[in-house]
């Protein structure tokens, strides 16, 4: 690294490296703001009944634009692919009052909402066992919309 630092201080170009440097972690302050956070460690079991806390910020709040997109993500994904196999589409039992959700592809389920305040989804999922058996169990979302990225 000192080898690096050097060579730069005698091309001349350390300030102009630096001050590039600087453009990106100046930006990258907002690209760290979080627009979605869901309690961790939900571990589900055939037959159960589930809660998850997330919270979201409004559809409305201008939002990083990641590299290779047309525009910026609006709302969020939760994604289910990690039970396995899935036998069925994941299946909305309660839609939310506030916002809007959807299934997607990849067993992801999406939410978005202009409004702040408390929402609620509840889901269905299904799966098989590693034995081949059909399992289910539902999701519910106590979801809270706030205004400002966390």
């Amino acid at each position: 690294m000192y080898g690096l630092r050097s060579m730069f201080r005698a091309n001349g170009v350390g300030a102009a490296v630096l001050g590039f440097a600087a453009c990106f972690t100046t930006g990258g302050a907002s690209a760290r703001e979080i627009y979605c956070r869901f309690d961790q460690g939900l571990s589900v079991h055939d037959g159960g009944e589930y809660s998850r806390n997330w919270t979201v910020v409004t559809s409305g709040v201008r939002t990083v634009q990641l590299a290779g997109k047309d525009k910026p993500t609006k709302g969020c994904s939760s994604n289910w692919r990690s039970l396995g196999g899935f036998y069925r589409p994941i299946e909305i039992v309660k839609s939310p009052s506030m916002g809007r959700a959807r299934v997607g592809p990849r067993y992801r389920v999406f939410y978005a909402s202009t409004r702040t305040g408390n929402d609620e989804l509840a889901f269905k999922v299904h799966w098989l066992s590693r034995t081949g058996e059909k399992q289910s169990a539902l999701v519910k979302y106590n979801i809270s919309v706030v205004d400002k990225p966390m």
